[in-house]
This record gives C-alpha cells, sequence and structure tokens, in this order.
C-alpha cells in the first residue's frame, strides 16, 4: 500500500518537473495522436468512397505527437503564448515576436494603435501619405512589418485568445472530422457538400 501511494507521488513529481517525459503524459499523447488519425483516415476514406474532396492529413502521427508535448511543455513553463506565436503562428507572420505584442487588443486599443501607426507613417512620409485613411496606413504597416493583410493579422493576432488557441491545437483534427462527416452526409442525402 504504501509502495503504491510513492510511486504515485513519484509520477506526479515527474510530470511536475517535466512533463513531457513522463510516461503518463506520453501515453495520453499517444492514444489522443491514435485515435485523430484513426478518425481523420476513416473520413478520408469515407470522402473518397463519395468522391468529394476530403478533409486533408497535414502532418504524420509524430509531428503530431511532439505538437502536443510541445504544447505541454509551452503550458508547464508558462510559455504558451510565445510557443504559439514562435511555433504555430511564426511561419506566417514576419517578427512573430513583434507581432505577440499586440494580440489579443481589445477595440479600443487597436483603434489607438492604427492610429500611431498612421501618424508615424504621415510624419514621416509628408505629403505623400496626408490622404491616406489610418486604416489604410495600419494595412500598409502591418503588410510591410509583419507580411500578412491586415484582415488576416487582425484575426490572427488582434482577436487571438488563449482559449482559442488551445482550442485549435487540440480540438482541430477532431473538428475535420466533424466537418468531413456532415460533408459526407450532406453528399448522401444530396445536398451541397460545401
Amino acid at each position: 500500500m504504501f509502495g503504491s501511494g510513492m510511486e504515485r507521488f513519484q509520477q506526479l513529481r515527474q510530470v511536475a518537473q517535466d512533463p513531457t517525459e513522463s510516461e503518463l503524459v506520453q501515453a495520453l499523447v499517444e492514444i489522443l495522436v491514435a485515435l485523430e488519425f484513426r478518425q481523420l483516415r476513416a473520413v478520408k476514406g469515407l470522402h473518397d468512397s463519395l468522391d468529394i474532396d476530403g478533409v486533408q492529413i497535414n502532418a504524420d502521427e509524430e509531428e503530431r505527437e511532439q505538437q502536443l508535448l510541445d504544447l505541454v511543455d509551452a503550458i508547464a513553463s508558462r510559455e504558451f503564448k510565445r510557443w504559439w506565436f514562435t511555433d504555430v503562428v511564426g511561419g506566417k507572420l514576419d517578427n512573430a515576436d513583434d507581432a505577440m505584442a499586440y494580440a489579443g487588443l481589445d477595440e479600443g486599443k487597436w483603434e489607438e494603435q492604427k492610429q500611431t501607426w498612421a501618424d508615424t507613417w504621415r510624419e514621416r512620409g509628408g505629403e505623400s501619405f496626408s490622404e491616406h485613411t489610418d486604416e489604410d496606413l495600419a494595412r500598409l504597416h502591418v503588410e510591410r512589418k509583419f507580411g500578412v493583410s491586415l484582415r488576416e493579422f487582425e484575426r490572427e493576432v488582434i482577436e487571438w485568445s488563449r482559449k482559442d488557441a488551445m482550442r485549435t491545437i487540440l480540438a482541430g483534427n477532431f473538428e475535420a472530422v466533424e466537418d468531413g462527416i456532415n460533408a459526407a452526409t450532406a453528399t448522401v442525402e444530396g445536398g451541397d457538400s460545401a
């Protein structure tokens, strides 16, 4: 009895100290990924048999396991936001570290930021920017500094929330499976699969 309590304590201590090396965390990740990929392959097979565009499987199981282990590590080290902007959206954005400063801005602060950028463009560019709106100049600034459209910047950065980011990582494949099943159902029922 004492031994099993001690073993549990040791396991919990290992999870707390280095969660990605914990057998428990690794087992949970392996189970989750196996389920995700079994469902993704099943929906892909269903779509192939119905001859419709189907769910895309963008990573392999090992990459997905590593992504989830990286997520656990980012949460445990209290670096989730940095991890998200570096590893998840970092490939989409130039200067992702700088973009992180704008993550989750409320509407008022976002409007102030766009005005600040516009004022800076007008000060530096003089007459050539005097006729442009704040929105136009914010769009120009974002495209040049971050390499994405203003709308994409708003979607990926300004509207960012920890909860939504976690949902994307944890539930994205399951939501793709659900969408795939709905598309197949619509096709079978004679509806539009789009």
